[in-house]
């Protein structure tokens, strides 16, 4: 993130600075994975594990179904274990119960860590708006390309974990440089908004769509195989196709090539060979006349 964007949030805060600050209130910071610097204030019981029952859902490797749980009692926010198989440890020390103090480092699997802090709202919504900065394209408001690649990382080990399906869409909007030398760059920002807004109101609520670069985007699907991947990526391709990008009284012609892999397949063992495959898939699409989707290993 630039400084300056970091400069308007400290200004935009200090407007309602004046006045009395709310106490303190308990958060968990999450230092690992896809939500690094998402908070999440505790409730007067909050319950961490892989369940989708808990109050914070980890689903990853280490975590137990219960893995832990954290009560604000009068004397103090109270850290206990519940019993997980790989333990819960603070500073580096596994407890079974321990009264938790401002900058405690909570692990609960090898690659799950989090840290317990006390601030007000204002701080809050300082933290909140840093960390959508940091993940969030500007222009369109999607994930950017770093949230990419760290979600894909932890789709790809549930899809492994579960043995479920995961698919991959990538997409590129054609002659994209014609729209910008034609139209000049603020229409092609327009167009860009305007996909990302099309694109996200297709896919389902659990899936992820991307800003990965340019006028180049990308959708996660869990547990969604190859052929429903493939249907609603043309679905994608159809609704842009006729949709009406006005631009100064003026139509600009928009269409998107798409390219669709996805697991489980014999030729894809890990994650960067999965966005390998789609891109050659989106190549492949774009070869073929453009405004059409492509599937890896499809004929």
């Amino acid at each position: 993130m630039e400084f300056d964007d970091a400069t308007k949030i400290t200004k935009g805060l200090s407007l309602h600075s004046v006045g009395k600050r709310d106490e303190s209130r308990a958060f968990l910071v999450v230092l690992s994975g896809p939500e690094t610097g998402a908070t999440h204030e505790l409730e007067a019981v909050t319950v961490i594990g892989r369940s989708a029952d808990a109050s914070l859902t980890m689903d990853q490797e280490g975590v137990s179904r219960i893995h832990c749980k954290l009560l604000k009692l009068p004397q103090g926010v109270e850290l206990r274990d519940a019993g997980s198989t790989n333990g819960t440890f603070v500073n580096g020390v596994r407890v079974d119960a321990q009264f938790l103090k401002d900058g405690d480092k909570i692990q609960i699997a090898p690659q799950v860590f989090f840290k317990f802090t006390l601030h007000d709202e204002l701080e809050q919504t300082f933290r909140e708006q840093m960390y959508d900065a940091a993940l969030r394209d500007p222009l369109t408001r999607l994930y950017n390309k770093r949230y990419f690649g760290e979600r894909l990382l932890t789709e790809w080990s549930y899809s492994v974990r579960h043995e479920t399906p995961l698919s991959l869409v990538m997409m590129d909007l054609d002659h994209f440089k014609l729209v910008n030398d034609n139209f000049g760059h603020p229409a092609g920002d327009y167009v860009l908004r305007g996909f990302a807004e099309l694109a996200a109101d297709t896919i389902r609520t659990e899936d992820v769509v991307c800003r990965y670069g340019g006028e180049e985007f990308a959708v996660i699907c869990r547990e969604f195989p190859m052929p429903a991947a493939e249907i609603m990526a043309d679905r994608i391709r159809r609704t842009v196709d006729k949709h009406k990008f006005i631009w100064d009284g003026t139509r600009i012609p928009v269409t998107v090539s798409l390219g669709v892999a996805g697991v489980p397949h014999d030729s894809i063992t890990e994650q960067t060979a999965l966005v390998e495959a789609a891109d050659k898939a989106l190549y492949a699409a774009k070869a073929g006349g453009r405004n059409r989707v492509s599937v890896h290993g499809k004929k």
